[in-house]
């Protein structure tokens, strides 16, 4: 039997003095696995604790035509988050990302168009490959988590929550971020969630950017009357001098105005 990986990515929303758990199941086959847990965190104000962290971010093909590269060398093995998209023309060769575990090679296939948030195990000694063709461009980058510690870290990160409103802020747009003249490649995190009702009222999330053309986050989100939250993570570049803007709006009869109790977090990691 080959290699089997398996990854979750989830954006979830932990309630004060609560603690998330992980567990696993299985048929008692008696498989050896390995399972591994890693987690960033977004909070308003307070201090940073980036300092268990460190990155790697780039684009291919670089200035020397090069599209094969090797972007990070484990010395032991660790875990990591690998972010990634393409641009460019959608022919038959598909960049792809490529890794290897305790347990061996791994790849991941990011079309043009596409875009891969993927949490990888990395074995010591290995490396982690970007792959891409003539006529795409692919950008990544990769968060290597360390022993979490206090401190500042490599990242730029703008958080926004709205707690318990009863109010949509349509036609209001809140300004989260400004990018410089170079514009920005960010990994967006968005959710909305709110109190279940008789379900006739469900509340939206809309984030907004220029030159937008990723999905989903692109799209709104949309919280169901019967209280499942509905969230989103992606990698977007943000475009010279420009702002990423979010509102939220009632899904059925008017946009704005009374809505059932609602929370809503949008949160910016800037690379």
């Amino acid at each position: 039997m080959g290699n089997c990986y398996i990854s979750l990515l989830e954006k979830i929303r932990v309630h004060a003095g609560t603690t998330p758990t992980v567990e696993t199941e299985g048929d008692n086959n008696r498989f050896l696995y390995s399972l591994y847990v890693s987690g960033l965190g977004f909070w308003p104000s307070g201090t940073q604790g980036q300092g268990g962290l460190s990155e790697v971010t780039g684009e291919l093909p670089n200035q020397d035509l090069v599209y094969v590269l090797p972007v990070y060398k484990a010395s032991g093995s660790t875990t990591a988050l690998l972010v990634a998209y393409s641009t460019g023309y959608a022919g038959l060769d598909v960049p792809y990302l490529s890794w290897t575990d305790e347990n061996g090679y791994n790849a991941l296939a990011v079309p043009v168009g596409a875009s891969a948030v993927v949490p990888v195990r990395i074995a010591g000694g290995t490396k982690v490959w970007i792959h891409t063709y003539p006529g795409d461009t692919t950008w990544y980058a990769l968060i290597v988590f360390g022993e979490p510690a206090t401190g500042t870290g490599p990242f730029g990160d703008y958080e926004a929550n709205l707690l318990d409103w009863t109010s949509a802020t349509y036609p209001n747009w809140q300004t989260l971020f400004t990018t410089g003249s170079a514009g920005s490649n960010i990994l967006l995190l968005s959710e909305v969630t709110q109190s279940a009702n008789d379900g006739i009222v469900g509340e939206g999330l809309q984030v907004h950017w220029t030159n937008q053309t990723a999905v989903p986050c692109a799209a709104a989100l949309a919280a169901g009357p019967s209280g499942i939250p509905a969230s989103c993570v992606l990698p977007v570049f943000v475009g010279s001098n420009s702002t990423v803007q979010f509102r939220t709006y009632n899904t059925t009869g008017l946009a704005w105005g009374p809505s059932p109790t609602y929370s809503a977090e949008v949160d910016v990691l800037q690379f």
